[in-house]
């Protein structure tokens, strides 16, 4: 469930070593995703392209009994990490950060010199349209909720634990909200180790309801495929249900 957030964020004023391997990991991180989203999709376009409608900008579109997702994760072989909302000093949920937490890294990710980025991107139509500048983000502990880092753009994963989360700031604006972030994993080299795609909460919980845009046009096949529950059969559940599934991700 959504918690306060307890800390003032700071600008990265230090990203030392990291800085140099800069340019060069954000060119390569922008190659992948093109070729990752044109080897999904192949030459068959998907409903948005055919009927030329985009997606919403916005991540959040509130519907009178559709409930929304405050947490999620997501899991593979190399990473392990659940996301959640926090709340603002106002007590509202947050569009600016969100918090992460690691269940697990495989030892391969966590070599000396490896570090972790976050990224964010959108659906603009059926086109991919990715940030390229690395998010901002801090350690806290997860026990008492304070930071234990200063924000910085890179953190080296053998630091990374299960006592400790991150806030992450999503650096949104009202013309501007991303619906999806990226973690990846970079070697000393500054070459790619692992990645992974993770929808942002809030979002619609119910896969049916997210599979359409608030003008009811067809969402894009890139959004849908990373909704937690898309693979899950569903039928006759309640919103409860919808939201109790998603809900266990909560932290």
């Amino acid at each position: 469930m959504a918690t306060r957030l307890q800390l003032p964020f700071v600008t990265d004023t230090h990203k030392g070593d990291f800085m140099k391997q800069q340019h060069q990991t954000i060119l390569k991180l922008s190659l992948v995703l093109c070729v990752a989203f044109l080897t999904a999709c192949g030459t068959t376009k998907s409903p948005d392209e055919a009927s030329g409608s985009s997606d919403q900008s916005s991540r959040v579109e509130v519907a009178a009994g559709k409930p929304l997702a405050s947490c999620n994760r997501a899991t593979n072989a190399n990473l392990d990490f659940n996301v959640s909302t926090v709340l603002d000093n106002a007590g509202q949920v947050s569009d600016q950060y969100i918090k992460l937490k690691f269940n697990y890294v495989a030892s391969a990710m966590a070599a000396s010199g490896y570090y972790l980025r976050f990224y964010k991107w959108r659906m603009n139509g059926s086109t991919p349209q990715l940030d390229s500048t690395p998010l901002d983000f801090n350690a806290f502990s997860l026990s008492s909720g304070q930071a234990s880092s200063a924000a910085a753009g890179a953190y080296y994963t053998n630091q990374i634990n299960t006592q400790s989360g991150f806030y992450i700031n999503l650096r949104d604006t009202a013309s501007a909200t991303f619906q999806v972030l990226k973690a990846v994993v970079y070697k000393s080299d500054g070459t790619i180790a692992a990645q992974t795609n993770i929808l942002i909460p809030q979002f619609l919980a119910n896969p049916a309801d997210y599979a359409l845009n608030s003008d009811g046009s067809t969402r894009s096949a890139s959004l849908q495929n990373l909704h937690p529950l898309k693979d899950q059969s569903t039928t006759g559940w309640s919103s409860n249900q919808f939201q109790q599934a998603l809900d266990q991700y909560c932290f």
